[in-house]
């Protein structure tokens, strides 16, 4: 097959083109982010039914990122704690009430919600088991009557694949789609049960969510992902405290954290060299992976991708990571298991996990 060279610069030229298009106009936005937009007073009475239902919904998924997050028992149940929804709503509500330019941008000029969380799991049937038979059918119900609870109580959709045992579930209410899938694991006729991850969008908004010892802390995220010719991004960081009282803190224009992958790596006999010989294996390593700060206090939980890639934001300062217990007793880390990182403002820390699996 003859390449085409010409075709070739004349693509990348193009590529290069849209990416730089796309950083001017997201700048052309980001200049009258903070515009003298005044708003009138708002109440709670006053905000309209549709937009405390949209900030009902991303407390939801406030709440499953942090029970996860905090590795909590809240973790394993499908449902989810409905005080830590209600307090995070009343916060996101506090902010919408409150009159300032930075309150317009997150509101106004951009419209910024939570990211949407995995909603749906796939699943794989055992077609010896009768009550399957439904599904393969494209039927909603079958005669299991825990299968019909699940369906009824979280108002699950059953999506099917041709020509397959494969379902999908697609939740309707929030719920902790990961505690679903472990439930479904355990009822005779599923064989597997893994959630489905979401795709990022060009223009990412979201919001993130620190629970204090006397408030939460709200940070509204505006930023281009996947670009081509260099990303910007711009954060809100707000301040409510128990009785609804809002201090907006800062816009952050530079985002810090860590990145990196975690891995297997498969050699013969013992744990390769740091140089790595020819004929080893490398597979990703999707075990989670703890990150405390200085005082000993879990901040997060990291989960890798597929990939076993992982990023994480983060505020400047000193971390150590630990991955999970499973993965220290099964396996040999390439150095520490315990890994100490600093951030620095406005970079991202590569750190890599990989794990070496000894063959005989």
């Amino acid at each position: 097959m003859t390449i085409d060279l010409r075709k070739v610069a004349i693509a990348t030229a193009l590529v290069s083109i849209v990416g730089i298009g796309i950083n001017l106009w997201y700048d052309a936005i980001a200049r009258n982010t903070l515009t003298d937009k005044s708003s009138k007073e708002v109440t709670l009475a006053s905000i309209p039914d549709v937009v405390k239902q949209q900030y009902r919904q991303d407390a939801a998924k406030l709440a499953l990122r942090i029970i996860l997050a905090e590795n909590s028992s809240a973790a394993t149940e499908i449902d989810l704690p409905a005080d830590l929804v209600e307090k995070l709503s009343q916060s996101l509500l506090a902010v919408y009430q409150t009159n300032s330019p930075a309150r317009n941008a997150v509101v106004e000029t951009y419209n910024i919600h939570t990211a949407p969380n995995p909603d749906s799991v796939i699943v794989d049937l055992d077609s010896s088991q009768e009550w399957t038979q439904a599904w393969r059918e494209r039927k909603q119900l079958t005669n299991n009557d825990t299968i019909n609870g699940l369906i009824s109580r979280y108002g699950l959709e059953v999506r099917h694949f041709d020509y397959t045992d494969i379902v999908a579930l697609q939740t309707t209410k929030p719920i902790n789609t990961y505690a679903l899938a472990n439930t479904l694991e355990t009822i005779p006729g599923i064989t597997n049960a893994k959630v489905k991850k979401g795709v990022n969008n060009l223009l990412s908004r979201d919001i993130e969510a620190e629970i204090k010892d006397n408030y939460i802390q709200l940070n509204y995220r505006l930023s281009l992902s996947d670009c081509v010719s260099g990303c910007s991004a711009e954060n809100w960081v707000f301040q409510v405290d128990s009785e609804g009282k809002v201090k907006y803190l800062e816009e952050i224009n530079l985002e810090s954290g860590i990145k990196g992958r975690s891995l297997f790596i498969t050699s013969g006999g013992a744990p390769p060299p740091p140089w790595l010989p020819q004929n080893i294996t490398i597979a990703p390593a999707v075990y989670a992976i703890a990150v405390y700060n200085q005082t000993g206090k879990q901040v997060t939980r990291i989960i890798p991708d597929e990939n076993g890639s992982f990023q994480v934001n983060l505020k400047p300062g000193v971390y150590h990571l630990h991955p999970e217990s499973s993965a220290r007793e099964s396996f040999s880390l390439s150095n520490k298991d315990q890994k100490q990182v600093t951030v620095t403002q406005g970079q991202y820390t590569t750190i890599n996990f990989n794990y070496f699996v000894a063959m005989p």
